[in-house]
């Protein structure tokens, strides 16, 4: 794949070397939810090179369950980016109208099956230019204007690599392993497709990590991340009537207000006592210019959080109802629109026994903990609650990176020693549950 495909011989390189070329190329191309057609087509590559079958598009997603998609004429701009940046035509074909992701699976034998699962996207971030900023200085800044890996997803589709690569070249395991790489997990908008499309209802155990967070040493290993919180990401759009406030104000309806009123209601509803509870709003938009016009369009765009899903369940319910308790009070009409969510989950205690005994093993792991509060959303859970209702096991690790800015910054960068690390941790922990596996149903 011209363009999309890192240059060099990936089979001279070592893995470090290949981890580091494979993350700096897609640092510099950063592409965001439903539009990672590059990054889609280079990991499908790569994966064909190490002898995975490799399933994309409606493969992997079911497309009726994707949230809150670019419009058209955004999608039409970035597949033209893409094109020109050398993704493969026929490729390119099947993921057009943001039908992104991927997943690689390398069956050895019959028996459990084991999965990864990595994200691709980038975020609506300007990346630094500074001289203290190395991407920046050494020639692998985001070409993409306003669009930069701020919160490490290039890191994790490298290690996710890594791992494919380690497992292709030791032939001893046995088993079926399954590497995902989920687009659109900023806004949590991916991972419920590729539930949805039955991805891992064959998964036995179910491995992710994310870089940082809480893990802020080169050389750390959290075993499992607890506490994720339930969110909904939603838009309320409100619609009236327009008229001239002057001559007919009695034939207006005002969208302005009831967006307004709904924004003060909402942050007035009770939280819950059984664990944390939050609401943000975070944008409203209203009217035009005139001041004498009743404004007809408004839109809320807020978000809810639980620390169960049963929680954030009660606090959409309530904003729900002040919206349309809002729109009936001052005449207007409103729709509520899903534009990303994700439900509550803790990591499990068995697989989290497996992470520490893998990073035992793994040369420059100098500290273990054993489990850290995510304290944030991630829609991870719904692939971990999808293998647990299956009778499955799901964690999720911290790999530890110093950092030179936190997420989500413009200066955000990472400590490159740390993908080998989560690689080598990451694969010894599939190796060594596919063999607990494999030797308890001989």
């Amino acid at each position: 794949m011209k363009g999309g495909d890192p240059v060099g011989d990936q089979r001279t390189e070592t893995l470090p070397e290949y981890m580091i070329r494979v993350r700096r190329d897609i640092h510099r191309h950063p592409e965001t939810a439903w539009t990672e057609y590059r990054t889609t087509a280079l990991v499908a590559r790569e994966l064909e090179k190490w002898g995975y079958q490799v399933l994309l598009a409606e493969e992997v997603l079911d497309l009726e369950s994707r949230s809150a998609l670019p419009a058209p004429g955004q999608l039409e701009l970035a597949e033209m980016r893409a094109r020109e940046e050398g993704v493969d035509p026929e490729l390119m074909r099947r993921m057009a109208g943001g039908k992104t992701g991927v997943v690689g699976i390398l069956q050895r034998s019959q028996g459990p099956v084991a999965a990864l699962r990595v994200d691709m996207d980038a975020l609506e971030v300007t990346e630094s230019a500074g001289p203290d900023h190395r991407p920046a200085q050494q020639g692998f800044a985001s070409c993409h204007e306003g669009i930069c890996h701020a919160c490490g997803h290039d890191v994790h589709t490298a290690v996710g690599l890594g791992v494919a690569r380690i497992l292709a070249e030791d032939q001893s395991w046995q088993g079926t392993v399954k590497l995902i790489f989920q687009p659109g997990e900023e806004g949590m908008r991916g991972a419920r497709a590729m539930t949805e499309r039955g991805i891992v209802d064959d998964v036995h155990d179910f491995f992710s990590l994310h870089v940082g967070i809480r893990a802020l040493e080169t050389g750390e290993i959290v075993t499992g991340c607890d506490g994720f919180l339930a969110t909904s990401k939603l838009d309320a759009v409100f619609h009236g009537a327009t008229a001239h406030a002057g001559i007919c104000p009695q034939e207006g309806k005002s969208a302005l207000l009831a967006a307004a009123a709904s924004c003060i209601g909402m942050q007035g509803i009770p939280r819950h006592g059984d664990g944390n509870s939050r609401i943000n709003i975070g944008g409203i938009s209203a009217g035009g210019n005139s001041r004498n016009v009743v404004p007809d369009y408004g839109i809320v765009k807020f978000e809810t959080r639980g620390g169960s899903t049963g929680i954030n369940r009660y606090m959409e319910a309530e904003a729900r109802r002040i919206c349309e308790g809002a729109a009936l009070m001052y005449g207007v009409s409103v729709e509520i629109r899903n534009m990303g969510s994700a439900e509550g989950s803790d990591s499990d205690g068995e697989l989290m026994q497996v992470i520490r005994a893998a990073a035992e093993r793994s040369g420059g792991v100098h500290k273990i903990v054993e489990k850290k509060s995510f304290d944030a959303c991630e829609d991870v859970t719904y692939f971990m609650n999808r293998v647990r209702s299956n009778g499955g096991k799901a964690a999720v690790m911290m790999l530890g990176s110093q950092l030179a800015a936190g997420h989500h910054s413009g200066s955000f960068d990472i400590d490159e020693k740390c993908m080998e690390i989560g690689a080598e941790v990451l694969s010894r922990a599939i190796r060594l549950r596919l063999e607990e596996e494999t030797r308890q149903k001989s």
